[in-house]
Parts: structure tokens; sequence; C-alpha cells
């Protein structure tokens, strides 16, 4: 991967006035653009020289999987993750073999023949800046634990202590036996703008010596110095072992880290480690990690206090040995007895072992759903099974069941769908998910880009979308014509949404939507819901069960449809009853006039 080693500097200049991108201007001072073959050490060199850093773990060997599986580091608190980060990547389709350009990437990087494919925001969201250089005060804490009340009393002290860090800082902890007995070293990072003088004391920060016990002396250090030292590696079991050894690891997150079970298991499990190089890594996290909604890229795991690296290390003349099997089924089962107490996994580094599969379930918060119908669209063969093993995933959500609903302009869809939503959440024993959501605003955004009209006045004001309403419908049924990509919208509505149970979609135009969509989410109950004002003649359609006809004002008839009409779809006996009915595969299918 060396060959495919470079990094390149772009700033909004007249000197690069080709700054573009697939979604139009994006003009951030400065972007940075790695190569695939970049390892976060050579990175931080990069940039160094520039007056640069970016938002990298702590690791300079790691390389591009860091950035795209999350990225934990130093300056997570500060500035997120490392994936949070990211504005655009250039990728090949596995299933097609072609170039892909998504999000934002400066025209002079765009490769010949590159495409810019419609779903660019889905994968770029499932991939999923630059700041000033910064330098860092550091202090080491290295605490013996002569029992394993001290220990939970000292996790305890240092969940509390990182509380109260302000998000320039972070704590990270190691967990480890050496000379037959228990430690905990510690150490605490605060960053500072590059012009902060380098004899910058701590002197903001919370005495913790009362606490820890004495501590170092406290090292100013740069981005690189910081990376090339290596902390917890250096002050466990002598340099652990010359870096002679083999690792492997599973990483899980926890909410307390001085919880008594979590703490019970960390000490005991560690006692019993199958070799002594085996320990725990704890970063902290918190700060601009929790400022990401978990929807706002694929790593939905964001409400987590410390990672909780469970590191299994063995000698390198034991590979392939038994002793190397025992370190990986030891991490295993820590990580199966932190799972039940954790708020969540890192998903970094899953193969084969299935293992794995248990973890993939918690890696990805509510967004798992989606992610593997992004994976399996964009990789259809599972060329690249275990670069993220969620193929196979099987939706464990309850959404079932997708209301489609149609009716006349102006009709009252998407008021109706609202009250419906809101009636179901509130009547229903358990705590039931809704979400309206409107498959024309696909369709009107993708008429304003190619009219210049206002996205947001088409959305929210009534007169000006009904001033734009001939050319609005014309620009519609130019769409029916290209169906594929329409059929695109309805499907991509539904992957985007698999985090809740009931499912309203408004705007559906189709006259027959259940039997010719059901075939694109086979996995999915559809119903429509025909909305009707003032128009009789449409009550004697056929195939129309669910017909409400919104005359009159006021919510109260359309929280009374909801009860008598809706609910009870959403009964236990009822699901079990639709359960039963044998689903034909490929039925229906396009084609088949109904």
């Amino acid at each position: 991967m060396s060959h495919f080693r470079y990094i390149s500097f772009e700033t909004n200049s007249e000197e690069n006035s080709d700054m573009a991108s697939s979604e139009g201007e994006f003009t951030p001072e400065p972007l940075l653009v790695v190569s695939a073959g970049c390892t976060t050490g050579y990175i931080i060199h990069g940039t160094m020289g520039r007056g640069l850093t970016v938002p990298l773990g702590s690791r300079p060997s790691v390389g591009a999987g860091l950035w795209l599986q999350g990225g934990i580091g130093h300056l997570a608190r500060l500035h997120g993750l490392s994936c949070d980060s990211i504005i655009g990547a250039i990728i090949i389709d596995v299933s097609s073999g072609k170039i892909l350009c998504l999000g934002f990437v400066p025209g002079a990087h765009w490769p010949p023949e590159c495409i810019f494919p419609e779903n660019q925001a889905e994968l770029l969201w499932a991939l999923k800046g630059a700041g000033p250089t910064r330098t860092y005060s550091v202090q080491d804490w290295v605490v013996p634990l002569p029992d394993p009340v001290e220990a939970s009393g000292k996790l305890n002290d240092i969940g509390l202590i990182a509380e109260e860090l302000p998000h320039n800082c972070s704590m990270d902890a190691d967990l480890y036996w050496d000379n037959d007995r228990l430690n905990i070293g510690v150490t605490r990072f605060e960053s500072h703008p590059a012009r902060v003088p380098s004899t910058a004391p701590m002197s903001s920060l919370l005495n913790l010596d009362p606490i820890l016990g004495q501590g170092t002396e406290v090292k100013t250090m740069d981005d690189v110095k910081l990376f090339d030292a290596e902390f917890h590696m250096s002050r466990m079991h002598g340099g652990h072992a010359s870096g002679k050894t083999s690792s492997f690891k599973r990483c899980l997150f926890l909410k307390d880290l001085g919880e008594t079970d979590v703490t019970s298991i960390l000490t005991s499990t560690l006692k019993n480690r199958p070799t002594e190089l085996c320990y725990f890594h704890l970063l902290q996290g918190g700060g601009a990690v929790h400022d990401h909604a978990p929807r706002d890229t694929a790593f939905g795991c964001r409400d987590w206090d410390f990672a909780c690296v469970i590191t299994g290390v063995w000698h390198r003349s034991d590979d392939g040995t038994q002793v190397a099997r025992r370190v990986v089924d030891w991490v295993y089962k820590v990580a199966k007895d932190l799972l039940k107490l954790g708020c969540g996994v890192y998903h970094a580094d899953f193969g084969p072992d299935p293992r794995d599969a248990v973890l993939v379930a918690n890696a990805f918060g509510t967004n798992l759903d989606r992610l593997a119908g992004v994976r399996n669209r964009a990789d259809p063969h599972d060329v690249l099974a275990y670069t993220c093993p969620i193929s196979k995933w099987k939706s464990q959500t309850g959404q079932e069941i997708v209301f489609l609903i149609s009716g006349k302009s102006c009709a009252g869809k998407d008021y109706c769908a609202t009250i419906w939503a809101s009636t179901l959440r509130v009547r229903k024993q358990t705590s039931l998910e809704t979400r309206v959501v409107s498959i024309s605003t696909a369709i009107k955004m993708a008429y304003a880009v190619a009219t210049d009209a206002d996205i947001t006045r088409l959305l929210n004001d009534r007169a000006y979308k009904e001033q734009h309403r001939p050319a609005l419908s014309s620009f519609f049924n130019s769409q029916l014509l290209q169906q594929p990509q329409l059929l695109e919208h309805f499907v991509n509505l539904v992957n985007e949404n698999l985090d809740v149970d009931v499912l309203f979609i408004t705007g559906i135009r189709d006259k027959a939507p259940v039997a010719n969509l059901s075939h694109l989410v086979p996995d999915r109950k559809l119903f429509e819901i025909r909305v009707q004002a003032s128009d009789t003649t449409r009550q004697a359609r056929k195939g129309i069960d669910n017909i409400f006809d919104n005359e009159t004002t006021g919510s109260e008839a359309a929280e009374q449809f909801a009860i008598e009409r809706l609910s009870p779809l959403l009964h236990g006996n009822t699901q079990r009853l639709a359960n039963m009915v044998r689903v034909v595969p490929d039925f229906p299918s396009p084609g088949i006039n109904f």
C-alpha cells in the first residue's frame, strides 16, 4: 500500500479555482486529500509542515481503516471522530468496476471517466477538515492496585475526573498485571493551539496527585512526538517485549466506568488472562463525539464515556499455536461478558469468526438495518464479505408496516399522516416509534436543481408550490418515464427509516402503489390509505379499502380513523395471522397489469 501514499493540500484560491465537487461548490479552507495507502503517522508528519493537524487516532502505523471505521484519538473530544471529518471519497464500485466520486472532491482529483452516482449521499454516509496544529501537555501516573476493591475505587475516580474535563482534554488508562500485581496507568492530555508556549503547564486542570499519587513531570510535545510516544505501550511489561508480539483486539463502549459489575469483570478476567501481556486500554469519549446525532453517519454509537479495547497479546513465537488461540478465545469471552453492560461495539477488524456476528448486532446502533441495506446494494455479490460483515444481517427491528398515503393535491395527506402517527404512538402500550416522510421531497429537490427553484419554499410555502404546480407535475411525469429512478426514491425512503416501527409515506401518486411497489420491499407489509376531500367519485375506486374523507375541520376525525382502522393492524394477533401467509418469491413483479 505504500505505493498508494500521497497527500495533497487544497485551498479556495484563484490558483485553485477549479475547486468543485459532484454536489456543487464546497470550499472549506484548508482541505486535505489523502490516498488509501497513507498511515496516520504519514499524514500527521505531512500536515505538521503546513501548521495543520487532523483528528486521527493515537497509533502512527494505522491506515485508512481507522478513519473509515470511526477513529478515536486524543482530539476526539474536541473535534469528533475521524470519520466525522470525511467530506468526500473516490471509490471503486465492486459490482460494475466503475470509479465513483462521492461528496466533495476537488476537480483536480477527479479520475478520468469517474461518475457521480445518484446514491452518493447514501454511500458517503456509510463510509463515514482539518484544524490548526496543536501542542499537548501530557502527564502520566502509574497506580498499583492491591485488591479488587481498590481497583473499583480507582476506576470510579477516573470516571468522575473524566466527567469534569473540558473538551480539549482527555484521559487514557490501561489496566494490566505487571510484577505480580494489578496496575492502572493513566495519561492525561491537554491540547493547546500551537501559539501557546511549549512550557505551558496544566495549570487550569485539577491536580490529580492527591487522587492518583505522584505523577510524572508534565511533558509538552507536538502531534508527531505524541504519536511516536505511544505512552500506554511503553509503560507496560518493560516496553511490551520490545514489540516482538502479536495481538488480537475487540472494543466495546462503556457508559459508567465505575459501575460495580463492569469493574468486577475487568479485574477478574484480567487476573485469569491467558498470557502475562494481555491488558485493557481505556480511551475517553464524550465531548464532540456526542455532538453528532447517531443518524448523521453510519457510526451510530455516540453516547459512551470510555472505549474499552480488550487486548490479547502473545509472543510472536507463539503465532498459530494453542497459546494464540486461547488468547483469542479470552478476548471474545470478555467481550461477551461486557456486552450486556456496555452501550455499543466498535466495529473495527470484524471478520469471519461467527462470534463477531453477535458483536455486529451491537456495532452501529439504530443504523444497522440501513447500513446493511446500503452494503447489500453496493456489493450484491458479497465480493468484500469481511470488510464490513453485515451482508447477511436480518433486521431485528419491529418495522413491518408501511402506510402509503395517496390522494389529490390539498386533500390533507401530510396533515392526516402526522395525526395518525401521533395517535398510534400515544395509544399503543409499548414504545412504538412512528415517522412520516414524503416521497415527493426527493422529486421536489430534483426539480429545484433542474429549474433553480427555491427548495425551501417548495417544501414549506403552499402558494409558491401552487405557482410551480404545472411545471412540477410535468417534471414528475417525465420522472415516471424513468421508472427505475422513481422506484429508487421509494426504496431509499424505506431503507433510511428502518429504525421505526411504523412508517407513513406521503406524496404517493401511483394508481396502484401496493401492487407496483411491494416487490421492492418484500419483507414489509404495505397498506394504501387514500385521503380525499370533495371528490366522491374517487370513493368507488376498486381495491382501496382504506378511504378517509377529510371534509371536517379539526383532528378528531383523523384520530378516530387511526384508532378504528389503523390500530387493529398493529395488534399481535393480526401480525401472527399475517405471518401465516406464505411469501411468494418475485411476486408481485414489474410488468404485471393489475
